[in-house]
């Protein structure tokens, strides 16, 4: 697995916004980066868009990756369990375009676990 993918996804229910920006940074690629949402108009470009994105996400939410992250050279899939409280959430699949150093250069989410 790699460290950003875990690292990325930490940040959406760390309630610490210093903290999770920090994971976001050492998670993005610092050359390039867009993240697709199926519940965002547009991509999100930037660390400091995508912390004031997760800035909305429900206090005491989470987001893991569950299972093993499917890399292929720099490509990577993961599957992702979005708990919400109160019984609430969902599943996610998502694909990373990752740089060199296995940063996240694009982020593709889809609504539920995808084929099985």
């Amino acid at each position: 697995m790699t460290q950003s993918i875990q690292d990325f996804f930490a940040a959406w229910g760390e309630p610490n916004d210093d903290t999770a920006y920090s994971l976001l940074e050492g998670a993005i690629s610092p050359t390039r980066f867009a993240y697709y949402d199926p519940k965002a108009p547009q991509a999100i470009t930037s660390v400091a868009d995508m912390a004031a994105m997760l800035a909305g996400f429900p206090p005491g939410a989470s987001a893991l990756v569950i299972g093993e992250v499917d890399l292929t050279k720099a490509y990577a899939r993961a599957t992702v369990k979005f708990d919400f409280g109160g019984g609430q959430g969902m599943v996610g699949q998502y694909f990373f375009d990752l740089d060199e150093d296995k940063r996240i250069l694009r982020a593709v989410g889809f609504p539920g676990p995808g084929g099985q």
